[in-house]
């Protein structure tokens, strides 16, 4: 019977990876922030080009929202 795989990856210690999972859910954090911040930014814009800003907010929200999910 073969032995199985080597992972491809040495596993992390303990200690750093909580310290990355910390640093993972701190970003994803930030990432909800700054997608809610995009929409009330969308949400009140006005003036000339208030159109244009919308719909680029409207872009830039869903790029972040897609770093979000993955």
């Amino acid at each position: 019977m073969a032995a199985p795989p080597e992972p491809s990856n040495p596993f992390l210690p303990d200690d750093i990876a909580d310290e990355v999972g910390r640093q993972l859910q701190f970003t994803l954090v930030e990432l909800i922030a700054l997608s809610l911040a995009g929409k009330q930014l969308h949400w009140n814009a006005y003036g000339r080009d208030f159109l244009s800003v919308r719909r680029h907010l409207d872009e830039v929200v869903d790029e972040w929202r897609e770093l979000e999910a993955s």
